[in-house]
Parts: C-alpha cells; structure tokens; sequence
C-alpha cells in the first residue's frame, strides 16, 4: 500500500531501480560477450519441460494480517464470494474513570454523575493518501483510495454484531506455548448476537470534517464555530447501538471487566461485520488494524461556582487491531470446468490461481525431460550455469481473465520459504513500492504490444545450489501476491484436509488468474510453463 512515500520519492526510487537493474543487466551482458569470444568456451542455451498442478485450499489462516477484506463479489472465473471480518476490542485504558469521579467517589460523595451513552462509532478506515494541500483549512483535503474494487456507487447493506465466540490469544493444544490460529472457514453463525447496525451504507471517499467547537464572545470579528475541529481521512464510518455500549462499558465503571484486556475480552468477546452488495460486485481491503469504536457519552457535574449540575461530554476509546482479528471467506462452489482441471493435477492443460483461500499451484522442475540428466551431466562435466529462468504464461484470451496480476511469487514449496534468488537479490526490498522491489528475482508480468504476455522468475541460484552444492531439487511453490514484500508463510489446508503453507500475501490478494500448464496440445506448446537454462560449457582442448 502506498500510504507514506510521496509521489516524487516513488518515481525516484523506481527510477534508480531500473538504472541499477539496466547496469547490471549491462555488466550481465557484457560477461557473456566476453566468454563468448573467449575460445576456451561455449555459451549455450537450453529448455524444459516441467510439471504443474493446482492446489484448491480449504482454509487458510486468516488472522495477524497486515489488513482485513469486506466483500460480496462475483469473480468472472470463479464464481461467488464474501469475506466477512471479525475483530476484539480492546480497552484504550484499563479500569477507566468515566465523568469526572470514579465509581467508589461517586458513592462516597453521594453525587451520581449519571453517564449515558450518545453515540458509538465505529471506523475502518480505507487505504488512502492526501494527494494535496490546502491553503483553506477548513476545507475538505482531496484523497486517493486504494484497493477498493467493483461498485462503489451502490448502496451496501451493512451489518454488525456482538460475536460471542471466546478468541484465545494462546493455543491450549500447545500447552499455550503457541498463538492460536484463526481461519477461513470459520462458521460464525452460532456466534452471532445482539445487532448492533444493519442497514443501507453509502460509501463515502471525501475527508471527514466535523465543526464542533463553540464560537467565543471574546472574539467578535472570529466565528470558531466555522473552524475545523477535527478531520478523518476517507473511512467506513457507521453509528452502533449505543444501548449495548451502555450495558457493557459505561455500566460497568468500577467492575472487574474492564481491569485488564483478557478480562475485558472474556466479557465482550468481539464484533463481527459483513456487507452486502446489490449486485455482489464490491471488494474493500481495509487498514482495520487502524480502525477502534469511539464510545461518546454525557455525564452530569456540579458547577463549583453557581452549585449547579450541568451536563459534560466525553467519549472512551476501543481499539481494533490490537487483538485477535480475522477474516471468513465463504465461497460458491467453482465451476465444474474449473474442479475438473484443478482435480487432473499435473495432467491438466491449465492452472487457476486464486487469492484468498482459494488455489495455489506446485511446480515441478525434476519432472520434466532430461533435466536430471542434464544437472548429472553439468556435475561432471564443470559447467557454469550463468542463468535460469521460469516461464509462465497467463491465458490472457480467457474470458473473464484480461486483469492480469502484475506480479506472482515462487517459493519452495516443501521447506516454506523463499528461495535463494529471492533472499540474495541485489535490489532486495524497496519499502511501499513492491513492484521495484527484487526486479531480479522477476516475476513481474511483460505485458509489450504485440507480444504475448508471461512471467519470468529467475532462478538461478536455486538451480546454481542444486548443481553445485548437491541440493535437492525440490518442488516449487507458485501463487498471487499483494506484497512481495511479504515473505510470511502461513498455514493452509487443501481438499483433503493435509496441512500446508502459503504466502500470507495471497490471503488478501483480490483477484485470480489462469495459466498455461505443463500437459498441452502441439498448437500451444509455445505457452508451456518451462525451464530455461543458459549455461558455459568448457571446450575440450587438444594437446
């Protein structure tokens, strides 16, 4: 997310990325020229064949996320989906004095300040950046948004609930040594509880602007009224129940509840927020982790001067993001053309990639022709592997499928983690600028006129310790990425319920792709997920 790096300084740093990646390309280059024209050597060039196969997830772990999805969508492939997202609150201030007397001082003064709850708020707010200033400040500053997806036009139905279900912060079948992991397809209808919204929401992506000052007689000529009391950027803003916040915070001034959060969280366990969208056409990735309720509220005080009670405003804070979070994704059954290639496996002529808990794939360079007899020969023989490079070709002329992803991520798949040409980039991480961040290690979708578009990841230290150094030729991972950035991996589970692990950045990217697999009639063999190998090989000199 681009939320704090001015425009200038994104230009700048994707500038000096792609002078430094066009150098060493250059110094690339210019080493080839040079073994090239050196007699003792020969460059070649050589391709394989590899295997692939899709991996349809049944959950995947959805809580620790640097952000949390809204959505009711239709995927053009894929078919329907909603996320729905469940949060704790947790307390600004333990054992919170409300007005200006505790419990106990209000016993023993005899005086009942009577708090009574106003108003709630609860605010989530979106990804967005202030794209000016203003010499008016008292005037709405214009934002760009990010990462909001479809129909923003239309009317939401928007609901909240108390979600009773107790989030542990500890796995007990660990022995509480562990966290506790939230999922996917977690079933939140037996949870679910007191209303606290349901209604029609409009979307609003201006800055909010509240005047809530008092104009001072002292200052004539200055209406204070007019002046800006305080600014939100653009946000999910809904009014709760205030009478629920009455019952579980405000009533409770003084009571054990609310002395510590794990307390707290036992008593109100957390809320739960879901859309629906008319034409199930709208996804919203939220900086939740931001978001909190503001509870505002009245209290009564005696005036020391006139003796008389007069009435006081305050509000409390709860904060989001700093518990147990997570998001429930219920999907529609896919397309049986879609469960038919993802079933054949290695024997299907496409893979389909899908964010969320949706569908990764493997990749399997062993199994193709010649590559194991190549890497024995390379062994004995001491050549020089100078690159390696894996091509993949999206199916761009499937309807549905012209939104490309601009970048995927391959991973080791059976050791979870990244792989060495990710890890020794020489560019390595740009922070808030994913798409200029390990341009060597590639992925990153080319996409030029007249060209049909793939995506080439160079691999070339994997292969490099595979040759050299005996390493095993493991299967690869493949999937969609928000943030190469991220090198997470959480645990996921696939059809049969086996446990594997994904990069948490699939969990909330958006959107799905189809690819060309490895089994593939003769007039598209040419977008055959391959292996390309450039390689020295020495010459033999006679005596």
């Amino acid at each position: 997310m681009f939320l704090k790096k001015s425009y200038a300084l994104q230009a700048l740093l994707i500038l000096s990325g792609v002078v430094f990646f066009s150098s060493c390309e250059k110094e690339f280059n210019e080493l080839g020229v040079d073994l090239i024209e050196d007699n003792n050597f020969d460059i070649r060039t050589q391709s394989f064949n590899v295997t692939a196969a899709s991996i349809d997830l049944s959950a995947v772990r959805t809580d620790a996320m640097p952000l949390y999805q809204l959505s009711d969508y239709t995927d053009a492939l894929f078919g329907k989906s909603q996320a729905s997202y469940v949060t704790q609150l947790t307390l600004s201030q333990t054992s919170p004095v409300f007005g200006d007397l505790s419990k106990q001082a209000e016993i023993d003064s005899s005086f009942n300040e009577n708090e009574r709850v106003t108003e709630v708020i609860l605010d989530l707010p979106f990804f967005s950046r202030a794209n000016d200033t203003l010499s008016d400040n008292n005037a709405p500053i214009p934002y760009d948004i990010d990462s909001v997806f479809g129909d923003t036009d239309a009317p939401l139905q928007v609901t909240v609930r108390e979600y009773t279900k107790y989030l542990r912060n500890l796995d007990p079948a660990t022995n509480f040594q562990s966290l506790q992991e939230y999922y996917s397809n977690e079933d939140p209808v037996p949870f679910l509880s007191t209303v606290l919204f349901d209604g029609s929401y409009t979307l609003n992506f201006e800055e909010l602007l509240f005047f809530e000052n008092e104009d001072d007689p002292d200052t004539p000529d200055v209406d204070e009224s007019q002046d800006v009391s305080s600014r939100f950027s653009p946000r999910i803003r809904l009014s709760l129940d205030p009478q629920f916040f009455q019952n579980k915070i405000l009533d409770n001034e003084g009571e054990e509840v609310l002395t510590n959060q794990e307390l707290f969280q036992d008593f109100l366990r957390g809320i739960y927020v879901a859309l629906d969208h008319p034409t199930d056409d709208l996804k919203l990735l939220l900086n939740a982790n931001e978001g909190n309720v503001v509870v505002k509220y009245d209290y009564d005080f005696r005036n020391s001067e006139n003796n008389e009670i007069e009435v006081a405003k305050d509000s409390f804070l709860l904060n989001i993001g700093q518990g147990k979070s997570f998001n429930i994704y219920n999907e529609a059954p896919y397309p049986t053309s879609i469960q038919e290639e993802i079933t054949a496996g290695e024997a299907a002529q496409r893979l389909y990639l899908k964010g969320e808990s949706g569908v990764a794939a493997t990749i399997d360079l062993s199994a193709g022709q010649g590559l194991e007899g190549f890497i024995q020969e390379a062994k004995e023989n001491n050549w020089l592997i100078n690159e390696a490079n894996l091509y993949i070709y999206p199916d761009a002329q499937l309807a549905g499928n012209q939104g490309l992803p601009g970048r995927m991520f391959l991973y080791d798949f059976e050791n979870n983690t990244t792989l060495f040409d990710y890890i020794f980039d020489p560019v390595g991480l740009v922070q808030d600028l994913p798409l200029s961040s390990y341009p060597f290690y590639d992925g990153i979708l080319q996409d030029e006129d007249g060209e049909d578009p793939f995506y080439r990841f160079r691999i070339t230290e994997h292969v490099k310790n595979i040759v050299n150094n005996d390493s095993t030729n493991v299967k690869l991972g493949l999937s969609l990425t928000a943030n190469v950035n991220s090198a997470t991996f959480v645990t996921a589970f696939d059809q049969m319920s086996e446990e594997i692990q994904v990069p948490q950045a699939a969990n909330y990217y958006p959107f799905s792709v189809v690819l060309y697999g490895a089994n593939l009639p003769a007039e598209e063999q040419g977008k055959r997920i391959r292996l390309e190998l450039i390689y020295t090989e020495p010459k033999s000199i006679s005596n």
